[in-house]
């Protein structure tokens, strides 16, 4: 299922092709939407959910940090068992969320679901071993194959006819890619996608989800196939949303527009973050290796790239009248856990940890994760 994922380091040349052809081409070879640009300046209607529960709009956004999906997972189940989660109007999902978004987005019966993938050993493989002569062979440390498994695991035909119903309901499943050629941030309707009929649906679905978790340099980022009004053939290139936004609520002109506020406050009443990542400065005494100050690096600007999206978000949402709600991990990896690894005995502490939270109500704050570090001192005697 779905086209092989190959990167423009690979043994396949890419296809040329213009940014008027990507601009003006539908997918799927039908006229209808499926995705949106995340620079656009007005909140298309079509964004905005048509489904109310007791009068109530709820969004969840669920935020990319690899194995640590675990969490998110575990809060959803947790959620499920105090009786209290509701059925959302609007999901979405980034990275290792987007993996998780058609599952939550579909309801409590597929949480058992959701716990296998990420502590059944399902997803153990993942990370597998990085391999130099992949990265000259594909462009990538890691076999892209175990995870194109476990998106297959779970994304079946009665899966999208689900997401479909769900769709015409007047709810929205969206999942966010960046597209590398074009640097830019895409919205993919995934509802618009499951009810379009088209036999290329299903592995069109796939590939979006491959994409958005195709962490740069360790997983190849995916081609998705276009033609032009022409017939001309050519291939946009996605990988990993999280290189343009860890977590995706609305696009960053909405997030600053009066107008996003009354366009969005009129379709939403409640937002919800589900950040499967620590907001709070964790401290470590780092090694003096380039290996280990790039990886700190690289995760603390990932950090502070989501506390400035949870702040904008929060701020909106104040000022638009929407309830707003946030969850972030409180347990502290361990030094010799790398999310990208996928370690199940990991995993299974996370999900833990969020369901229990989220069954004793405890898991969502509508303050901001506060930004003090510790302030322990380390000699470096």
């Amino acid at each position: 299922m779905g086209a092989a994922a190959v990167s423009a380091c690979g043994v396949e040349p890419r296809i040329p092709y213009r940014p008027d052809d990507r601009a003006a081409t539908p997918l799927l070879g039908a006229p209808y939407r499926i995705r949106t640009d995340a620079a656009i300046e007005d909140y298309p209607p079509d964004l905005g959910p048509r489904f109310r529960e007791n009068g109530r709009s709820h969004y969840l956004a669920i935020s990319g940090g690899g194995a640590n999906g675990a969490f998110g997972a575990g809060v959803l189940a947790g959620w499920t068992a105090s009786g209290t989660r509701p059925t959302f109007s609007v999901i979405s999902g980034v990275s290792t969320g987007a993996l998780i978004a058609p599952l939550a987005f579909l309801g409590p019966e597929h949480d058992v679901t959701l716990r296998n993938l990420y502590t059944g050993g399902v997803a153990e493989g993942i990370g597998g071993k990085p391999s130099l002569l992949g990265l000259l062979t594909r462009g990538a440390l890691v076999d892209p194959q175990p995870l194109r498994q476990l998106v297959e695991f779970f994304v079946s035909p009665s899966l999208l006819r689900g997401v479909a119903q769900e769709h015409a309901r007047g709810r929205r499943l969206f999942v966010f890619t960046t597209d590398l050629d074009a640097q830019l941030g895409v919205i993919w309707n995934m509802g618009a996608i499951a009810g379009s009929g088209d036999p290329g649906a299903l592995s069109l679905f796939e590939d979006v989800l491959m994409a958005s978790a195709a962490i740069p340099g360790a997983f190849p980022p995916i081609r998705i196939r276009g033609q032009t009004a022409d017939g001309r053939t050519f291939e946009e290139l996605h990988g990993d949303g999280a290189v343009v936004s860890n977590v995706f609520t609305l696009p960053e002109t909405v997030l600053f527009s009066f107008q996003g506020q009354r366009a969005v406050g009129a379709a939403l009443t409640d937002i919800h973050m589900l950040m499967n990542v620590n907001l709070e400065p964790e401290f470590n005494v780092v090694a003096v290796r380039p290996s280990a100050i790039t990886a700190r690096s690289v995760s603390t600007l990932l950090k502070y790239q989501m506390l400035r999206q949870v702040n904008a978000t929060h701020d909106f949402a104040h000022a638009a009248g929407i309830g707003f709600h946030v969850t972030s991990i409180d347990m502290v990896a361990p030094d010799d856990v790398d999310t990208l690894e996928f370690n199940t005995a990991y995993m299974r502490a996370l999900y833990a940890e969020g369901f229990r939270r989220a069954r004793a109500g405890s898991a969502w704050s509508a303050a901001l994760p506060p930004l003090e570090g510790d302030e322990a001192i380390v000699s470096a005697g």
